[in-house]
């Protein structure tokens, strides 16, 4: 909840910031510095208060196996583990995917002019999904199972992604309306991906699995916010000198950016969905 939170702020008040410092270069710039120091700021915040945590409640037990590479690996080599985390890193590379290309939807499938502006709402209305669903899933998970519920989170993820293909020809109230669906979804299966990493891990091997699975997201991240989407625009033609001042896009780059930003992300959470539902184990 208090990542979405984060998420919340951040997104609609970064775009928000960078337009007040002018724009372009030099907003994004100025952005980028201030959400640097806060970054550090927040980093200390957290360094400070876990001595002081271990200080009030004791030190907690190490974990019974270092963090190494063949650790990370060991740990992947648990069958339960590894599928729930091949999913899982196949639903961030979607995530990465779509939130890279929201800005050349906005901008050239929409024509807006102020496409920036558009950003925050759309973060904005993800995040009051994923907060208020939360309670939802867990009542769910607890009915039905967590496999079951994190299948369903997918398939409602994955909706959403179509719905955004939808907004071509929907417009902006589309594109909104999904964007609270979207973040439904992503509660569902974050929220729950996590617990089922507890699950698995066991008592003495938490921190481990836990430190896996981030890799594993800023990989998922990367991969999909910047080098998938690239090779996706590129392959269906985009003109990034086009772009650079300005002008239009041709069909085919159009086509693209709806494959990068929401049909590629849509598939990648119904096979995730598929995936688990076979083979995941908790």
């Amino acid at each position: 909840m208090f990542t979405a939170l984060g998420v919340l702020l951040a997104g609609a008040l970064a775009p928000a910031f960078a337009q007040s410092m002018g724009g372009g270069r030099a907003g994004y710039a100025a952005m980028a510095w201030l959400l640097a120091g806060l970054s550090a700021v927040s980093l200390l915040i957290g360094w400070a208060g876990a001595g002081r945590a271990e200080r009030d409640v004791g030190a907690v037990p190490a974990s019974s196996e270092g963090l190494t590479l063949g650790a990370a690996l060991g740990a992947l080599a648990d069958p339960r583990f590894s599928v729930l985390a091949g999913v899982n890193l196949l639903q961030l590379v979607a995530g990465g995917m779509a939130y890279a290309g929201l800005i050349y939807f906005l901008t050239y499938n929409l024509g807006l002019d102020d496409a920036l502006a558009r950003v925050g709402p759309v973060v904005l209305l993800a995040c009051v999904g994923i907060v208020v669903a939360q309670p939802m899933w867990v009542r769910l998970a607890a009915r039905w199972g967590k496999q079951r519920a994190y299948v369903l989170a997918a398939l409602v993820h994955a909706a959403a992604h179509l719905g955004w293909a939808g907004a071509s020809w929907g417009g902006l109230p589309m594109l909104y309306g999904f964007a609270l669906v979207l973040g439904i979804g992503n509660s569902g299966w974050a929220m729950l991906g996590f617990s089922m990493v507890s699950d698995i891990a066991g008592e003495g091997k938490a921190g481990l699995f836990s430190a896996v699975w981030i890799a594993i997201d800023k990989i998922a991240f990367a991969l999909g916010g910047a080098l998938l989407i690239g090779l996706i625009l590129a392959a269906f033609g985009f003109d990034a000198a086009a772009a650079a001042r300005g002008g239009p896009q041709p069909a085919s780059a159009l086509t693209g950016i709806l494959v990068a930003f929401a049909l590629f992300p849509a598939a990648c959470n119904i096979v995730a969905a598929a995936i688990f539902a076979r083979w995941g184990r908790v």
